[in-house]
Protein backbone atom coordinates (compact mmCIF):
# COMPACT_ATOMS: atom_id res chain seq x y z
CA UNK A 1 0.00 0.00 0.00
CA UNK A 2 2.96 2.33 0.55
CA UNK A 3 3.94 1.89 -3.11
CA UNK A 4 0.41 2.40 -4.43
CA UNK A 5 -0.09 5.54 -2.33
CA UNK A 6 3.26 7.19 -2.99
CA UNK A 7 4.42 6.15 -6.45
CA UNK A 8 2.69 6.92 -9.72
CA UNK A 9 3.49 5.89 -13.26
CA UNK A 10 4.32 8.51 -15.86
CA UNK A 11 4.85 6.72 -19.16
CA UNK A 12 7.64 4.24 -18.49
CA UNK A 13 8.87 6.08 -15.40
CA UNK A 14 7.89 5.87 -11.77
CA UNK A 15 7.40 9.26 -10.11
CA UNK A 16 6.32 10.71 -6.79
CA UNK A 17 2.54 10.71 -6.42
CA UNK A 18 0.63 13.80 -5.36
CA UNK A 19 0.01 12.09 -2.00
CA UNK A 20 3.78 11.74 -1.51
CA UNK A 21 4.32 15.40 -2.40
CA UNK A 22 1.92 16.42 0.39
CA UNK A 23 3.61 14.41 3.16
CA UNK A 24 5.53 16.26 5.86
CA UNK A 25 9.33 15.77 5.89
CA UNK A 26 9.35 13.07 8.58
CA UNK A 27 6.66 11.09 6.74
CA UNK A 28 8.61 11.40 3.49
CA UNK A 29 11.67 10.05 5.29
CA UNK A 30 9.77 7.00 6.53
CA UNK A 31 8.20 6.35 3.12
CA UNK A 32 11.60 6.73 1.41
CA UNK A 33 13.09 4.17 3.82
CA UNK A 34 10.39 1.62 2.96
CA UNK A 35 10.61 2.39 -0.76
CA UNK A 36 14.35 1.72 -0.53
CA UNK A 37 13.81 -1.65 1.14
CA UNK A 38 11.04 -2.58 -1.30
CA UNK A 39 13.06 -1.79 -4.42
CA UNK A 40 16.13 -3.50 -2.94
CA UNK A 41 14.03 -6.64 -2.51
CA UNK A 42 12.58 -6.35 -6.03
CA UNK A 43 15.97 -5.83 -7.72
CA UNK A 44 17.71 -8.52 -5.72
CA UNK A 45 15.01 -11.02 -6.62
CA UNK A 46 14.63 -10.14 -10.30
CA UNK A 47 18.21 -9.29 -11.26
CA UNK A 48 20.37 -11.24 -8.80
CA UNK A 49 18.23 -14.36 -8.22
CA UNK A 50 18.03 -13.70 -4.48
CA UNK A 51 14.51 -14.71 -3.44
CA UNK A 52 15.23 -14.74 0.30
CA UNK A 53 16.08 -11.54 2.19
CA UNK A 54 16.05 -11.05 5.93
CA UNK A 55 16.69 -7.90 7.90
CA UNK A 56 19.93 -8.27 9.80
CA UNK A 57 18.15 -7.49 13.07
CA UNK A 58 16.88 -11.08 13.01
CA UNK A 59 20.38 -11.88 14.30
CA UNK A 60 20.57 -9.01 16.81
CA UNK A 61 21.19 -11.45 19.68
CA UNK A 62 24.66 -11.93 18.13
CA UNK A 63 25.41 -8.19 18.28
CA UNK A 64 26.64 -8.19 21.87
CA UNK A 65 29.89 -9.18 23.52
CA UNK A 66 29.87 -9.80 27.27
CA UNK A 67 26.43 -8.23 27.52
CA UNK A 68 27.57 -5.02 25.82
CA UNK A 69 26.51 -3.95 22.33
CA UNK A 70 29.53 -3.72 20.08
CA UNK A 71 30.25 -1.38 17.23
CA UNK A 72 30.10 -2.44 13.62
CA UNK A 73 33.42 -1.58 12.07
CA UNK A 74 35.02 1.82 11.98
CA UNK A 75 31.73 3.54 11.11
CA UNK A 76 29.84 1.65 13.86
CA UNK A 77 27.19 0.75 11.30
CA UNK A 78 25.86 -2.44 9.85
CA UNK A 79 24.13 -3.40 6.62
CA UNK A 80 20.35 -3.76 6.50
CA UNK A 81 19.83 -7.14 4.87
CA UNK A 82 21.35 -10.52 4.23
CA UNK A 83 20.16 -12.63 1.35
CA UNK A 84 20.47 -16.16 0.08
CA UNK A 85 20.40 -16.77 -3.66
CA UNK A 86 19.09 -19.76 -5.60
CA UNK A 87 22.56 -21.36 -5.43
CA UNK A 88 22.69 -20.92 -1.63
CA UNK A 89 25.30 -18.15 -1.82
CA UNK A 90 25.15 -15.24 0.62
CA UNK A 91 24.70 -11.57 -0.22
CA UNK A 92 24.97 -8.56 2.08
CA UNK A 93 22.82 -5.55 1.18
CA UNK A 94 22.56 -2.01 2.44
CA UNK A 95 19.46 -0.13 1.37
CA UNK A 96 19.13 3.64 1.47
CA UNK A 97 16.05 5.63 0.55
CA UNK A 98 16.03 9.37 -0.07
CA UNK A 99 13.25 11.84 -0.79
CA UNK A 100 15.33 13.79 -3.29
CA UNK A 101 18.67 13.41 -5.05
CA UNK A 102 21.20 11.39 -3.08
CA UNK A 103 24.16 13.08 -1.47
CA UNK A 104 27.49 12.51 -3.25
CA UNK A 105 28.88 10.39 -0.38
CA UNK A 106 25.79 8.25 0.23
CA UNK A 107 26.61 5.33 -2.07
CA UNK A 108 30.13 5.14 -0.62
CA UNK A 109 28.69 5.13 2.89
CA UNK A 110 26.34 2.30 1.95
CA UNK A 111 29.25 0.35 0.43
CA UNK A 112 31.17 0.69 3.69
CA UNK A 113 28.23 -0.65 5.65
CA UNK A 114 28.20 -3.82 3.52
CA UNK A 115 31.90 -4.31 4.27
CA UNK A 116 31.31 -4.37 8.03
CA UNK A 117 29.87 -7.89 7.80
CA UNK A 118 32.75 -10.22 7.04
CA UNK A 119 31.24 -13.73 7.04
CA UNK A 120 27.86 -15.39 7.26
CA UNK A 121 28.32 -18.79 8.77
CA UNK A 122 31.54 -20.17 7.33
CA UNK A 123 31.24 -18.32 4.02
CA UNK A 124 32.23 -14.92 2.75
CA UNK A 125 29.38 -13.21 0.89
CA UNK A 126 29.24 -13.75 -2.85
CA UNK A 127 28.03 -10.16 -3.29
CA UNK A 128 27.92 -6.99 -1.20
CA UNK A 129 25.34 -4.68 -2.71
CA UNK A 130 24.79 -1.04 -1.79
CA UNK A 131 21.44 0.27 -3.08
CA UNK A 132 20.21 3.87 -3.03
CA UNK A 133 16.61 4.57 -4.05
CA UNK A 134 16.01 8.29 -4.59
CA UNK A 135 14.29 10.83 -6.81
CA UNK A 136 15.72 13.15 -9.43
CA UNK A 137 13.22 15.79 -10.57
CA UNK A 138 10.44 13.65 -9.08
CA UNK A 139 11.45 10.50 -11.01
CA UNK A 140 12.44 7.35 -9.14
CA UNK A 141 16.09 6.39 -9.65
CA UNK A 142 18.01 3.46 -8.20
CA UNK A 143 21.80 3.42 -7.96
CA UNK A 144 23.67 0.35 -6.80
CA UNK A 145 27.17 -0.97 -6.50
CA UNK A 146 28.93 -4.20 -5.48
CA UNK A 147 31.97 -3.26 -3.39
CA UNK A 148 34.68 -5.83 -2.74
CA UNK A 149 36.28 -6.95 0.49
CA UNK A 150 35.52 -6.37 4.13
CA UNK A 151 36.64 -3.82 6.69
CA UNK A 152 39.39 -4.60 9.20
CA UNK A 153 36.96 -4.01 12.07
CA UNK A 154 34.13 -6.31 11.16
CA UNK A 155 31.65 -8.79 12.56
CA UNK A 156 30.40 -12.22 11.53
CA UNK A 157 26.96 -13.78 11.75
CA UNK A 158 26.74 -17.38 12.85
CA UNK A 159 24.08 -19.16 10.82
CA UNK A 160 23.68 -21.57 7.92
CA UNK A 161 21.28 -21.79 5.00
CA UNK A 162 18.96 -24.27 6.76
CA UNK A 163 18.59 -22.08 9.85
CA UNK A 164 18.22 -18.96 7.70
CA UNK A 165 15.39 -20.48 5.64
CA UNK A 166 13.68 -21.77 8.79
CA UNK A 167 13.70 -18.19 10.16
CA UNK A 168 12.52 -16.83 6.80
CA UNK A 169 9.50 -19.14 6.69
CA UNK A 170 8.79 -19.17 10.44
CA UNK A 171 5.73 -16.90 10.30
CA UNK A 172 4.12 -18.91 7.50
CA UNK A 173 4.91 -22.16 9.30
CA UNK A 174 3.37 -20.86 12.54
CA UNK A 175 0.20 -19.78 10.72
CA UNK A 176 -0.15 -23.18 9.04
CA UNK A 177 0.44 -25.05 12.29
CA UNK A 178 -2.09 -22.88 14.14
CA UNK A 179 -4.83 -23.71 11.62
Amino acid sequence: SILVANIAQNGRSLVKSSAYEHLDPSEKGAVSYFLGLTFTKLLSSKLLNIPWLLHIDVYRNQFTANGQAFGFGSSRSRPDLIGLDNNRRWTVLESKGRTNTMEATLLQSAKNQTRNLRRIGIDYPNLRVAVVTHFINGQLVIDWSDPHGHNDKHFDIETNSEEYLAIYYKVIFNVLVAN
